[in-house]
């Protein structure tokens, strides 16, 4: 999903993608292939069919970050809705489950204030690929090979049409599963950081996702995280009640 994710390759796999010329001959060829690669990676997550079904989803993202002296762990729960504009997430710290952010703009912040708020949390939730490969404004681009962990795998970069910062170089094998994606350095335009994907399981009748990754930077795991409590298209009580909050009544097609 990821879904966020970025994460740095070991040393020895450093390696420079193969890229296509960007002729208009070779960007027509880069468009078809990236439509190829994406068809893949629809079907590695359980078809078009079963992506379309999908109007609102909960989840758990449990994540740990590995410092020098401590690891920082953190627990939150998410609600996203794939047609509604409508994002909530909490975080959760022993007993108590703390309000982030929503979609919904908070009356006592100012209109900046909720549009950061807002942009955080489409940017965090456009990268989830159960999200990302039903977004119509994701664009993208097929970039070349390039060699991971001894995989020869595609690189398709994805975009946001209506906010081009949000973008992300996904790592794709011949099956369709994303093995890992980056972001480039911009003073470089260097692979710096990698996020690993793992656990590619069943998560509903139909639906695949990998239910786990790792972020590594310098041969050093910084990161990893695991989701959890995937449900789609129903509330459990406690979502239900969260919702009720924010006079959130989901829109189910499906």
């Amino acid at each position: 999903m990821k879904k966020l994710l970025a994460a740095v390759s070991f040393c020895f796999l450093i390696a420079i993608p193969t890229l296509l010329a960007q002729t208009p001959t070779h960007k027509k060829a880069a468009e078809r292939k990236a439509a190829v690669v994406k068809a893949r990676m629809i079907q590695a997550l359980g078809g078009q069919q079963a992506l379309r079904q999908i109007d609102f989803m909960t989840y758990t993202l449990t994540r740990e970050a590995y410092r020098e002296k401590d690891t920082v762990r953190v627990s939150q729960h998410w609600y996203v809705h794939l047609r509604q504009p409508h994002i909530v997430r909490l975080d959760v710290a022993g007993t108590d489950t703390t309000v982030v952010g929503t979609t919904i703009s908070h009356p006592a912040l100012s209109e900046q204030e909720n549009k950061t708020i807002h942009d955080a949390l489409r940017r965090s939730v456009f990268f989830n690929f159960l999200y990302l490969l039903n977004a119509p404004e994701a664009r993208y681009t097929y970039l070349g090979t390039y060699l991971y962990k001894g995989q020869q795998l595609d690189i398709v970069r994805v975009h946001n049409s209506q906010s081009p910062d949000m973008r992300l170089d996904m790592f794709v094998n011949t099956k369709g599963e994303v093995i890992t994606s980056s972001s480039p350095t911009p003073e470089t335009g260097a692979y710096e950081r990698f996020g690993d994907e793992y656990d590619f399981v069943k998560v509903s009748d139909k639906l695949v996702f990998p239910v786990r990754y790792r972020v590594v930077q310098n041969n050093k795991v910084i990161a990893e995280g695991i989701f959890s409590d995937m449900a789609f298209n129903a509330l459990s009580p406690f979502w239900q009640k969260q919702l009720n909050k924010y006079q959130i009544r989901p829109q189910i097609q499906h």
